[in-house]
């Protein structure tokens, strides 16, 4: 939580690149950028991956939400 709330004051009003492996980090991101084999293989709006389930992003998302302890 701590570093949550210190990256959002970091981020508030700038322009970043975040790499996370927790996807609950970037939650807050305009544009996703899904990478594989060190090449992007998906990118747009969060809203929008997140939404289409055929994109990978969506399910990434998926499996992270499934890993999370009951």
């Amino acid at each position: 939580r701590l570093v949550d709330g210190a990256m959002g004051r970091l981020l508030d009003g700038r322009t970043a690149i975040l790499i996370a492996h927790r996807l609950a980090t970037i939650d807050r991101a305009d544009k996703v950028a899904v990478l594989e084999d060190g090449r992007i293989v998906e990118y747009g709006p969060y809203a929008t991956l997140l939404a289409d389930p055929t994109s990978r992003f969506h399910r990434l998302h998926a499996l992270d939400v499934e890993a999370l302890p009951a």
